[in-house]
Order: structure tokens, then sequence, then C-alpha cells
């Protein structure tokens, strides 16, 4: 019979890779990887600990989950946009601070939507609020789709935390309830 020697590890670690060619480590740092910290730490639910590595040009940061953590939303969530971010930029010739500004309309959502609505799944249900948020989110994948200019990154992103915000909140309770 096979014996798996490699022990059993249940702790998610996704990583996160930020490559700007030219910037030194201390730049990169200051410009890059604090603030993909601060955003990420702030609209990721399920943290349990950050670290980065840098090295001129290229930042990688290990994210390391609690082992509860609903990976696939969080990952989907967090990641996608910046797929594509640079694509906008060259097309529609953007600065670092309009990129920047759009992922910073995502965080500010998701804790207004939070602070806010947090108990909506309370009064309307686990299963309708995760559908809401759900649907928010297809909004803002077909808007990123669509863009045709810079102000609908911004509005995508907007329901970005739309749409987590109620996931994240309803999801959480549903598996405190369901474990």
């Amino acid at each position: 019979m096979p014996v798996d020697i490699f022990p059993q590890i249940t702790i998610p670690v996704a990583s996160v890779i930020w490559q700007y060619t030219g910037l030194s480590t201390p730049e990169m740092k200051r410009r890059v990887t604090t603030y993909g910290q601060y955003a990420i730490s702030s609209s990721v639910n399920g943290i349990k600990d950050i670290e980065a590595e840098i090295v001129n040009g290229i930042s990688v940061q290990k994210i390391y989950f609690q082992p509860d953590v609903n990976l696939v939303h969080n990952l989907w969530t967090s990641a996608a946009p910046a797929m594509i971010n640079p694509l906008y930029a060259e097309e529609c010739q953007l600065s670092h601070a309009t990129i920047t500004a759009t992922f910073a309309i995502y965080p500010i959502i998701v804790v207004a939507v939070l602070v806010g609505f947090g108990d909506v799944s309370d009064n309307f249900g686990r299963r309708t609020t995760m559908l809401l948020g759900l649907g928010a989110s297809l909004i803002w994948v077909l808007l990123f789709a669509v863009a045709p200019s810079v102000f609908w990154p911004f509005v995508a992103r907007a329901f970005m935390g739309l749409g987590v915000g109620p996931t994240a909140g309803a999801s959480t309770a549903a598996a405190v309830e369901f474990s």
C-alpha cells in the first residue's frame, strides 16, 4: 500500500506577484507592496498573515488564510482586476495614481457595506444576501469587460465592493452556523 510521506497542510496560502520593472527595492516597498498589503488586508476576508519579499521591481506577497476560508471567492474578487489594469493603463494612458484610485474604491465600498449593512443577511436570509452579492459581482465583471473609458473601471470596482461586502458577511455567518 502506498504511503504519503508528506504531511497534510491545512493552511491555504496564495501568492500575489507585482512586477514594475525599474523600481528599486525601497521604491517597490514604498509604492507597491505596502499599499498592496493594505488593500488586500482590508478587502479580503479570512487572512491570518501576510508576508512579503521584494527584489528589484518584483514583490512576492504570501497571503496565509484561516483554515475555513472560502478561497475561490476571495481570490476571484481580490486578484481579478490586477491582471487587466495594465491593459487599461496602456490603452487609456492612465497614470499610476488613477490605477491606484480604481483599486482604492473597492475596499472603501466593502468597508462601508460591511459596517452599514453587515446584518442584512439576518433580515433577508443568507442565501438571498449571497445571491444579491453574486449578482453585483457579475455586474462588475461585465462592466470591466466592456469599459469604454476610465470612468467604468471605477464603477466596476464599486460594484465589486457591493458584491463582496454582503457575500462575505453572509457566507461567514453561514459558515459559523453550519459548522
